[in-house]
């Protein structure tokens, strides 16, 4: 820059006094250029320290935010376990309902799996680190107990299915001694023949009780055969025989009275007739026989009460 020569001068108003300053402009140029760069300078810094605390502020705002979503996975974490914890009782329970109706148990494997997911790791085996992964590895980790829960829920239809099935099966099944009280005077199988004094099977039970005691069906079924007329000294005398299902009959013999006609449904605790001495009987009793796919089986299998 060529540097040449200026001048200021300054008059007083009113007066013929003046003042005159002599300068270089090179030198007025490079003070303006100075103080030009400082200005600069100071505004920069200003700017730079202004963006690093909006920055810092942003961070901190994040970091804050960040560590109150791990404390909330925190709490929501052990919640999940919890109910997990609560959903493995359940399910052991369920596992001892199915064997209670005869069932096969559900593996554990195939609990962990639910409904069609697969195996995930166990929750407290997940590692709190980024909030973003933590909630996703959390999000997995519902959808497994949501499967395990459907397949609980699964489950106990099928139990509840099995013991209706059960339940029918039982009202079915021969369970009571037919006569309340009495005494048991001849057991199930080979004896010595009264009559005859040879040994022969027996093919059900004998119990002695007062002529015209009450005698009951011992399952739910329908009457299939009655006799009402009987010769003294031949046979079963009066009887009658229920036919339960599933292969299995009952017969009730010697009774001086028949209560129930053929195709009559019965259930159990119902009154088919009573105690006598009829056909080949010395005394007042009840022969009784549970006879399962035509082969006679001891009755005190069936007796539960």
């Amino acid at each position: 820059m060529r540097d040449r020569l200026g001048k200021v001068i300054l008059y007083s108003t009113g007066e013929s006094d003046y003042r005159e300053w002599a300068f270089r402009t090179s030198r007025v140029f490079w003070y303006l250029a100075g103080f030009a760069a400082v200005v600069a300078v100071v505004t920069l810094s200003l700017a730079v320290a202004l963006s690093s605390l909006i920055r810092d502020y942003r961070v901190t705002s994040l970091r804050k935010a960040n560590q109150s979503l791990l404390t909330e996975l925190k709490q929501m974490r052990s919640k999940v376990t919890d109910l997990e914890t609560k959903l493995a009782s359940l399910e052991r329970t369920d596992n001892d309902l199915r064997l209670f109706v005869n069932l096969p148990p559900i593996d554990d494997d195939v609990r962990s799996m639910g409904v069609g997911g697969n195996v995930h790791p166990a929750l407290e085996d997940v590692k709190l680190g980024k909030a973003g992964d933590d909630v996703l590895a959390l999000d997995s980790y519902l959808d497994q107990l949501e499967r395990r829960v459907q397949l609980a829920f699964e489950s106990r239809r099928e139990i509840e299915e099995k013991y209706k099935e059960n339940s029918e099966l039982l009202k079915h099944t021969p369970t009571i001694r037919p006569v309340v009280g009495g005494r048991i005077t001849s057991g199930f199988g080979y004896r010595l023949d009264p009559f005859i004094e040879r040994i022969r099977h027996h093919d059900g039970v004998d119990i002695a009780a007062p002529q015209g005691t009450q005698v009951f069906a011992s399952a739910d079924g329908v009457v299939e055969k009655v006799v009402t007329k009987a010769v003294r000294g031949h046979g079963y005398g009066k009887e009658v025989i229920i036919n339960h299902g599933n292969g299995i009959k009952t017969r009730y013999a010697h009774l001086s009275r028949v209560l129930v006609r053929p195709g009559q449904k019965v259930k159990r605790w119902d009154v088919v007739g009573l105690v006598g001495q009829t056909g080949r009987a010395r005394g007042p009793h009840l022969h009784y026989e549970v006879i399962v796919n035509g082969r006679p089986t001891d009755p005190m299998a069936y007796i539960l009460n």
